[in-house]
């Protein structure tokens, strides 16, 4: 700590220096217990971030005046501060990486080898595996999905590889046109399936290796064997032949960001094969994490609905919450719908290839995607069993206010719109009786859009009563609330909260 002392005494300090910071919801003060007096228990500190005066900060408690040098080192130098200031770093937030020399060059290689990776997608072993994970190719194709293959292991000694094969660039500034060097820069690549990464600081790429992958072995017996091989690799003190099972350049990203520039609801999953599985049976708007981390102003701010579905585990719930708090902070409406501990699968991956889309009929219950349609009609799934309405016939279902499906057996309360049919059905008849128009206009819509395009919806209170009429009522209420709302606005005697 420095002190200056002007017409006003400021202490001088660095982000490291705080303890317990924390930002406002629009990021323009934050808190933290004051670093000058002692036994602060009640984050006396106030800094401002935004503005002339950035940085600068009062305690309530001590009334001494701080300046954090790193978030106003211009300001710093003027009043006296002469010590080194170092890079602005928000505490708690973990800095962002520094990119090293052979983590470029690795960049490098990787994009130069898109082309090629992209045709040795469609070898057998990269196929057979994808299909063992229950992945359409055409979508892994559609979304840019690559391979970079086993290449043949050849005595190298023109150039300079470390033990690790990190400076691949053997002490030149330009990218090497040795093929084997950039071979053996890429060791650790071959054999993988990489998903393209995308995200603001820039693109990158991940790795799902597929080594020791046999076909026939499903994704936990490769898991298992991967393991298995590390340990033995890892007793035996030779680190350089473990096998990473998912590996990430720097930058990174996040595998199908480009869904934030076409879609304005987004769900965000834990691995790429969640979002593949979650792609492939129809759902729109996936964005997987790589991961459990996410900045949450990757997410623009036009995104209207966020749901976050990460994996049912400790880590998954804790990344949910986290995630959850920060796109709130960020003005986005959050969802999320945790994978159901029913032994169906530990993924969305695994529950579909298990089970195709009735495993993620929790996922589309929460969700304003429909699952896909079979035949000349919508498919109508219970959202606790699975039951399907047009594979039964005289089997009463229940509609929750919101919208959601159950048969008689799962349905969780007694109030709501009951309905019976099978494959021939014609119309639905929805009971008004509840008196919330409003609601039930909801309903209507919410429920009519699951149901075929032929199938009629009949208000059933009271007798005659037609939906257009009701429509219409709905519509009259809304312009007489409209205008009474207008006039309370333009009243002089209005009072504003807050």
């Amino acid at each position: 700590m420095q002190t200056t002392t002007t017409t006003t005494t400021f202490h001088f300090f660095t982000s490291g220096d705080l303890r317990g910071y924390k930002q406002s919801r629009d990021d323009s003060v934050a808190r933290a217990y004051c670093p000058v007096h002692s036994g602060d228990n009640q984050k006396s500190l106030k800094i401002d971030l935004e503005g002339e005066y950035a940085g600068f900060g009062h305690c309530f408690n001590c009334h001494e005046r701080v300046l954090i040098v790193d978030i106003n080192p211009d300001a710093a130098r003027r009043l006296g501060y002469d010590k080194d200031i170092p890079a602005r770093h928000t505490p708690g937030v973990k800095p962002v990486p520094v990119q090293e020399r052979w983590q470029s060059i690795e960049m490098q290689l990787l994009q130069s080898y898109v082309p090629h990776m992209r045709k040795a997608l469609a070898y057998e072993r990269p196929r057979a595996y994808l299909a063992q994970r229950g992945i359409s190719f055409d979508v892994a194709n559609e979304h840019g999905l690559m391979y970079l293959p086993t290449a043949p292991q050849k005595e190298h000694k023109g150039c300079f590889v470390d033990a690790q094969g990190k400076t691949c660039l053997m002490q030149r500034e330009t990218l090497t046109t040795c093929t084997a060097c950039r071979l053996t820069a890429l060791y650790k690549w071959q054999d993988r399936i990489l998903f393209p990464l995308a995200s603001p600081d820039g693109i990158g790429f991940n790795g799902r290796t597929l080594a020791l992958w046999q076909p026939g072995m499903d994704e936990n017996e490769h898991r298992d064997k991967l393991k298995e091989h590390n340990k033995q690799m890892h007793d035996a003190l030779d680190y350089l032949h473990e096998i990473v099972p998912y590996r990430k350049t720097n930058p990174a990203g996040y595998f199908n960001y480009d869904a934030v520039k076409t879609c304005q609801q987004l769900t965000i999953v834990e691995g790429p094969f969640d979002a593949l599985a979650l792609l492939t049976a129809g759902l729109s708007g996936v964005i997987a994490l790589c991961g459990t981390s996410m900045d949450a102003k990757a997410i623009p701010t036009r995104i209207e609905q966020v749901m976050i579905a990460l994996d049912g585990d400790d880590a998954g719930h804790k990344a949910t919450k986290a995630l959850r708090k920060d796109l709130w902070r960020h003005g986005i409406e959050v969802d999320y719908c945790s994978i159901p501990d029913d032994k169906r699968g530990k993924d969305w991956n695994e529950r579909y290839r298990l089970h195709g889309v009735d495993g993620l009929l929790p996922l589309f219950a929460t969700s304003n995607d429909a699952p896909p349609e079979e035949d000349d009609m919508t498919a109508l799934p219970c959202a606790g069993c699975g039951l399907d309405l047009k594979t039964c016939d005289d089997v009463p279902f229940h509609f929750t206010p919101d919208g959601v499906l159950y048969c008689e057996r799962c349905y969780p309360a007694p109030d709501a719109a009951i309905v019976t049919g099978g494959p021939q059905l014609q119309a639905v008849t929805i009971a008004t009786n509840e008196g919330d128009y409003e609601q039930y206009r909801e309903r209507v819509e919410h429920i009519a859009s699951v149901f075929p395009g032929n199938c009629a919806i009949i208000a059933d209170d009271p007798p005659g009563y037609t939906l257009e009429q009701h429509v219409r009522v709905l519509q009259v209420q809304r312009e007489t609330r409209d205008k009474a709302a207008r006039e309370a606005t333009l009243s002089p005697h209005r009072v504003m909260a807050g």
